[in-house]
């Protein structure tokens, strides 16, 4: 999920650099649409991708520990992580000159926020100081909150991760949104 959401603002920063998004700033659609368009395609097709590698593991022998309110709410959490990160990458993109500048930003953040997480190792093992990162990145409290909705293994309270998450996407999205609106007024 991490890397399908941080690469989708590809798209609208490759559409920037050819001219095709001049192209649709004199088509007869709210201006908006075309930021809603980019970050719903990048949240399907990431959402997508993250369902398919789901499937796998319970093909190779992951066993999920849940109900259909388990896998809803296991959902949720997905699409509050992928929305904001949507929402980041496109107001990179935005504002990237360059497709260098805007794939070295992002990946120098993509390997830190997975490291950093509970995502390979457990918080309690950790190191202070890398728990102390590990709470400030979204990435613990979506794979904490999976962990619980999935396979009722998790560390951290359900509510903590949600309002951590739902205050990454709304964030994420308002910086994404922010940059577009940027983009607009020529600033």
């Amino acid at each position: 999920a991490l890397s399908g959401a941080v690469n989708s603002g590809m798209t609208l920063l490759e559409e920037k650099m050819k001219g095709i998004l001049k192209e649709y700033f004199v088509a007869p659609i709210p201006r908006m649409s075309i930021l809603l368009a980019s970050g719903a395609s990048g949240l399907v097709k990431t959402l997508i991708q993250s369902i398919i590698i789901l499937v796998i593991a319970i093909f190779f022998g992951a066993r999920l520990e849940t109900s259909v309110i388990g896998i809803v709410a296991a959902f949720l959490f997905l699409l509050l992580y992928v929305m904001g990160f949507v929402g980041f990458s496109n107001g990179v993109a935005i504002r990237s000159k360059s497709v260098g500048g805007y794939h070295m930003l992002l990946f120098v953040l993509n390997l830190p926020l997975l490291f950093l997480s509970n995502a390979l190792y457990p918080l309690d093992a950790m190191p202070t100081w890398m728990q102390v990162l590990a709470m400030l990145n979204p990435t613990t409290y979506v794979v904490d909150g999976l962990r619980t909705t999935l396979y009722g293994n998790g560390s951290l309270p359900l509510a903590l991760s949600l309002t951590v998450l739902i205050a990454f996407a709304v964030l994420c999205s308002w910086y994404g949104l922010r940059s577009f609106q940027s983009m607009l007024d020529g600033k």
